[in-house]
């Protein structure tokens, strides 16, 4: 029986089995190691001696396998922290293989190996905020996972992860003068934050255009509907009190570039200037199931913190007559029955 083996020559079945993986395919050898290993009684024991393996273990494949089975614990409620040096350690070597002219083939074995150890990183890393935070300041693994990302998906989905954001900002409609305490998580650009904070304003808001439903799938979960989207109005920062292009906040920038005015992100929603700038699904993908975008109003600020900001911004008293409040979104049209004309 299981149990009378020891832990540890169970676990160096399962590794030697990982060693011997060839093709995408799990062998008899390492699911029956893995099933040999799941009967122990100290079996949530073996993640210590699995994780330190990971880097040494030779078949790209093996070494992606073994990820993904401490991701499916990690995913039942295990300590994602200990594991998550050494699966970096293992997918640095294994990016090292790559070659620096992408244009070369690189094995299946390898480009699989990748997809699976991504798989198994993302499950760990979108379960511990510090280290997430540590690996995003990583500039060197940053820069070579955008060096390798087309190669494989799973160096692609790592990358977005840690590419990934979460905060709080206020919202200020300066037209309105009405003022928005806003929660973000897990969005890469701002073009996606636009898209999210329009959905959620729109209820809110008289003049507000239509929203298809495709583009809420589209920018909130793994939906791959072909959809556009506009900015209804100039995103400025807080650093200009007047609508002002230096000012702007660029789409194709995280959210993390937005500053901070009294320790807090500023987002003005101006009136439109010139042609509103468009950007389609894309900007929202990939979409990560550990980690999906969200955005939600945490509630309208009152009256005088509301004239607290204006002060603090020096935002004009009022704006002149006649200027549109937000631009009409592509996407309006595309929920309206054809019976209706208004």
């Amino acid at each position: 029986m299981a149990n009378e083996i020891s832990l540890e020559a169970l676990c160096q079945d399962v590794v030697a089995s990982a060693e011997a993986q060839v093709g995408r395919e799990i062998s008899d050898r390492l699911r029956n190691a893995f099933n040999a290993l799941a009967e122990h009684p100290d079996r949530r024991q073996a993640v210590t001696i699995l994780a330190d393996a990971i880097p040494q273990v030779g078949s790209p494949v093996g070494c992606g396998i073994l990820a993904v089975s401490l991701g499916a614990g990690v995913e039942h409620g295990a300590d994602p922290d200990y594991a998550i040096p050494r699966l970096i350690e293992a997918l640095r070597g294994w990016m090292g293989k790559i070659p620096d002219d992408l244009s070369e083939p690189v094995s299946s074995e390898l480009s699989s190996g990748l997809e699976f150890l991504g798989q198994g990183i993302v499950a760990h890393i979108s379960r511990s905020p510090t280290r997430w935070a540590q690996y995003r300041q990583d500039e060197q693994l940053m820069q070579e996972l955008q060096r390798v990302e087309g190669v494989s998906a799973g160096c692609n989905w790592v990358y977005e992860l840690l590419s990934r954001t979460s905060g709080s900002l206020i919202a200020i409609d300066v037209a309105e003068r009405r003022a928005f305490r806003v929660e973000y998580k897990n969005l890469s650009n701002c073009f996606h934050l636009f898209t999210l904070l329009q959905i959620e304003l729109a209820p809110r808001l008289t003049y507000a255009p239509r929203i298809s439903q495709e583009l809420v799938e589209v920018a909130t979960g793994p939906a791959m509907h072909d959809v556009t989207d506009a900015a209804w109005w100039h995103y400025g920062n807080g650093t200009s009190s007047q609508a002002n292009i230096l000012a702007s906040i660029w789409g194709e920038l995280s959210p993390s570039t937005i500053p901070m005015i009294d320790s807090q992100q500023i987002v003005l929603l101006w009136p439109p200037m010139l042609e509103s700038r468009q950007w389609d699904g894309n900007f929202f993908r990939p979409f990560l199931m550990a980690a999906p975008p969200s955005l939600r109003i945490v509630e309208e600020l009152p009256a005088p913190e509301v004239d607290q900001w204006w002060q603090t911004l020096e935002l004009p008293a009022r704006l002149p007559e006649g200027v549109a409040k937000a631009k009409t979104s592509p996407t309006e049209e595309l929920k309206r029955p054809w019976w209706k004309f208004w």
